[in-house]
């Protein structure tokens, strides 16, 4: 929470006189006039009507003090502090300051009160800060309102009172104090010392917006960009911005770039995310000079350099940038933009790391479980590390090291709760697999509801295969009732989102009429889209359908290379159904052998229609031996006899 500075303000009549009344008003002050000495010192500290001349201003003013004139006092009180005509002397302001307060100024309380606070012209008194605040509050100062607020909030100089705290901050928001309003606005959106209170917090920093205040118009600006206490609303948020980072605020430079940069509220712009990331660096903003650095050396809104890129990055880190550290370890490294130094990588990645850089700890961690870095146990310790800042890829990695037992002592209670933990960040992979162990029932309770909700995380966070598994659930009633129009829908957005599984188990429904009309065109369309994913089913069933001629021309080609795409993958069901096209003679010339040769391999798998097969070939044999007439071409079986085996496992599993 910020305090309230004592301001500078002069009691002083209208800035612009004619030069005969300002000619009057010298006399006046020649004359010995206090009120007029007073005026006079006013108008050439500000140069309303008169040339500005802070030393003139400084010696009328002094003669009006010295005589005694209150108003005086505090002005010379404020002139030493600042080093207005004269220098800096922090004791002879505060002795003007008491000398005004003394005949009953409250702006001279406040003034001498903040000194108490700040120490200035001796030790802090925070005590007889208070009091001091405390008497001009009571002469409703508005100035007081603020600290005195602040003091009590804190217990600064005394016992904490919240209550008289908020009161004395509202007081002082009230008179328009923007300092209050903006610790208001905080205050309420935090829910420190008084309940959250979003539109409270949105109509206090608008207040301080709309004075021009550049830390009010970014509090306002992110109000609107994620609609907290408004409506959301990223075109008033730009507008906020834009004000807030023309006037030099970092904050809001940096965001400006990013909504740039990503396109978030307006047209993607790589030139002006670069310009306003540069901005935010010269206004003393690291990850602005940082991403400048990224994007310069990437060629974004600008012609790519390599040698300013590393300057930037240089003085990314000087500035204390851990990200721009990082990232440079990563450049060398991989060799990336710069010629290949792994020790210098490594060592930038250590530097980052020991400032608890989450990114440098797992990059480390991943080093160490490289060949390259071999040493799994500093591995272990670099996810651990990163685990507790909250990494949540560490958390999965560390679930995954105790599943395994890579580099510790495999442990699937502790993996799972691992796993648990990155779930609960937002990690999709965790995500799915909680649902997957909830389904499972061996490594967490089963529960089939937190299972789908685990699911739809998932599947919210782009987990391509949440969707396809829940309306897997869906159309087999398996573990929930079931629901085809619900599993329709998962696969229609696992397929959305350009998953294999997704498009694939969509084109089984019409393949089979599951929840839809049958249909082999569009069962066709999808099979190829996920063959287009290298899904393995897909291969299957397309070979099957081009093979039967189901929503296609006949094409045993085709089908044939479909097989031999998923054969080469091991899948049983492409080998049996290779074997009839060779027992057939279907698009290649027959060959009972090779066929034979792949029944038994798929059988031997456990394929049931591989061993239906030869168990038919078996009972066709005569004396001589069916294959020795069929390789003589004496006699051939009835085409269509032989199972076909089309792909209809759909589900993954946790294994």
């Amino acid at each position: 929470m910020a305090m309230t500075k004592q301001t500078i303000t002069y009691e002083a009549e209208e800035e612009v006189i004619a030069p005969e009344e300002l000619a009057a008003l010298e006399l006046r002050a020649e004359e010995g006039d206090l009120e007029a000495m007073f005026e006079l010192g006013v108008r050439y500290h500000l140069g309303h009507s008169v040339l500005q001349d802070h030393a003139q201003a400084f010696s009328w003013t002094k003669k009006a003090a010295d005589a005694g004139y209150s108003l005086a006092q505090y002005n010379l009180g404020l002139f030493y502090e600042e080093g207005h005509g004269t220098s800096v002397d922090l004791e002879r302001s505060l002795y003007w300051f008491t000398q005004a307060y003394k005949q009953g100024h409250m702006g001279a309380a406040c003034a001498m009160a903040y000194f108490y606070r700040m120490g200035w012209a001796g030790q802090k008194r925070p005590q007889e800060a208070r009091a001091l605040y405390e008497e001009a509050a009571h002469a409703q100062e508005s100035l007081a309102y603020a600290n005195l607020g602040f003091m009590y909030l804190t217990g600064e100089g005394g016992s904490k009172d919240t209550d008289k705290g908020l009161h004395y901050l509202t007081l002082a928001a009230h008179d328009g104090n923007p300092t209050a309003q903006l610790n208001l606005s905080k205050m309420y959106y935090y829910g420190e010392d008084t309940p959250q209170d979003l539109e409270a917090s949105f109509e206090w920093a608008l207040k301080v917006a709309e004075q021009g205040a550049r830390d009010g118009q970014y509090w306002v600006a992110c109000a609107y960009m994620y609609g907290e206490g408004t409506q959301q609303d990223t075109k008033k948020a730009l507008l906020w911005l834009e004000r807030a980072a023309s006037q030099g605020d970092a904050d809001a430079c940096f965001m400006l770039a990013k909504a740039y940069e990503h396109g978030n509220g307006t047209d993607k712009d790589d030139a002006k995310a670069l310009h306003w990331f540069e901005e935010a660096g010269r206004n003393g903003h690291p990850e602005g000079v940082f991403k400048a650095a990224w994007a310069i050396l990437e060629g974004r809104g600008c012609t790519a350099n390599l040698s300013k890129a590393l300057a930037l990055f240089d003085q990314a880190i000087a500035m204390g940038s851990t990200d721009a550290q990082n990232f440079l370890g990563y450049l060398y490294k991989s060799g990336t933009h710069v010629p290949q130094d792994v020790t210098k990588g490594i060592a930038l990645f250590k530097q980052a790391a020991e400032k608890d850089n989450v990114f440098a700890l797992f990059n480390l961690a991943q080093y160490y479980f490289s060949e390259d870095g071999n040493n799994p146990v500093l591995g272990i310790d670099y996810y651990t590390r990163a685990a507790e800042l909250g990494c949540p890829d560490s958390l999965y990695k560390l679930g995954y090291c105790f599943w395994s037992g890579d580099g510790v002592e495999a442990d699937s209670a502790q993996a799972f709760d691992y796993f648990e933990q990155a779930a609960e960040l937002d990690h999709d992979e965790a995500a799915f697999l909680m649902a997957l162990a909830h389904l499972d029932g061996e490594h967490a309770p089963y529960d089939p509801d937190k299972a789908i909700a685990y699911l739809a995380q998932a599947a919210n966070l782009g987990h391509t295969g949440a969707d396809a598994t829940a309306g897997y659930l869906y159309e087999t009633g398996q573990d929930v009732p079931q629901d085809l129009e619900k599993a329709l829908g998962f696969y229609h957005a696992s397929a959305h989102k350009g998953s294999g599984m997704g498009l694939f188990n969509l084109g089984w429904c019409y393949f089979e009429g599951i929840g839809v009309e049958k249909d082999y065109a569009q069962a066709l369309a999808l099979f190829e889209q996920a063959a287009d994913h290298n899904h393995i089913d897909a291969f299957v069933n397309l070979g099957l359908m081009h093979a039967q001629g189901l929503g296609v021309k006949k094409d045993y080609a085709k089908a044939k290379d479909y097989y031999e795409r998923a054969i080469a993958a091991c899948d049983t069901r492409a080998q049996n159904n290779l074997a009839v096209l060779y027992l057939e003679g279907r698009g290649v010339t027959r060959d009972p052998l090779r066929a034979k040769a792949l029944l038994h391999e798929a059988a031997e798998r456990n394929l049931e229609e591989a061993r239906q097969n030869l168990a038919q070939l078996s009972c066709t044999q005569t004396s001589e031996g069916f294959l020795s007439r069929l390789m003589k071409g004496m006699g051939k079986p009835d085409a269509g006899n032989y199972a076909l085996s089309p792909a209809r496992s759909h589900r993954v599993y946790l294994g």
